[in-house]
């Protein structure tokens, strides 16, 4: 088994031994104060901005241009801003898409955001949610990787509002093991989710209400990937009982009345998983 390793864990400034850094309970480190200012501002990780906060880079995070956020507040329905610098609010990691909550500015109107960023709802589910700027990329114009400069040439996902490799329709339900082998969707890999040897899921489609969306590729539809906006989803392949679109490993999946539905996993045996898994009844890899 893996051997359990020492990971930063301060839980107040006082065991921060630099003067003048305060501990980030949430995350366990120790750095200067976030200045209010720089929350929601373009940032780099090479130049040294967003000093006390964290840089959320376009090729890390796909935030349009960069963007300054700070982890580690507490959502808090009563008190938004979740002990966010002045002027932010806290967004809640199943939302944001992060490992911990975080801060983003706050906001009332548009005009209130940046370029690439929009005014919008912290939780779109809860109609008296908090206000905040989230990624809200309208063309690749917003996206400051645009191919010069030996830069890659980043596009705008106007569904998740965020930068990121175009996407590449022919990935489209292929097996993956990283996301470099599904450029401009997710991949679904197997260690993380059990899909057997992993499934390319475009993003950004749109499962309810108005809205920027994208389309799916033909013989795709936009299915709920439980996490973000309620509203957005990603793309997955759709099958017929009697049909063969689903990969070996997959099964198609139909509700009672339906005509068709969508592959899903379905490993039959532990030679449909990878190296050191086994298949659970549910028909994913563990």
């Amino acid at each position: 088994p893996d051997r359990p390793i020492c990971v930063p864990g301060c839980d107040d400034s006082s065991q921060c031994t630099v003067p003048g850094n305060i501990c980030n309970a949430a995350l366990g480190t120790c750095d200067v104060e976030l200045d209010p200012m720089e929350l929601g501002a373009v940032c780099s990780t090479v130049r040294g901005a967003c000093r006390g906060g964290s840089c959320f880079t376009e090729f890390e995070s796909g935030y349009p241009g960069s963007s300054c956020v700070y982890a580690g507040c507490e959502v808090d329905l009563a008190d938004p801003s979740g002990g966010c610098p002045r002027g932010g609010v806290c967004q809640g990691a199943d939302l944001a898409g992060t490992e911990s909550p975080i801060c983003i500015p706050g906001c009332d109107e548009p005009s209130d955001c940046r370029d690439g960023y929009r005014c919008a709802p912290l939780d779109p589910a809860n109609e008296d949610s908090a206000m905040g700027c989230v990624p809200g990329c309208d063309s690749d114009a917003d996206c400051a990787n645009d191919g010069t400069d030996g830069a890659p040439d980043f596009a705008c996902n106007v569904g998740t509002g965020l930068c990121t490799f175009p996407a590449d329709p022919v990935a489209a339900g292929r097996e993956c093991a990283s996301a470099d082998q599904c450029r401009g969707g997710e991949c679904l890999t197997e260690a993380e989710t059990g899909w057997p040897g992993g499934y390319c899921a475009p993003l950004g489609c749109r499962l309810s209400g108005e809205g920027p969306s994208v389309d799916c590729p033909e013989g795709f539809a936009c299915a709920d990937n439980e996490s973000g906006d309620p509203a957005i989803g990603w793309c997955v392949r759709t099958c017929t009982a009697e049909g063969d679109e689903c990969r070996d490993a997959e099964r198609c999946e139909i509700e009672d009345g339906a005509e068709s539905g969508s592959c899903v996993p379905g490993c039959t045996g532990e030679d449909d998983c990878g190296e050191g898994r086994d298949c659970d009844p549910s028909g994913r890899c563990v």
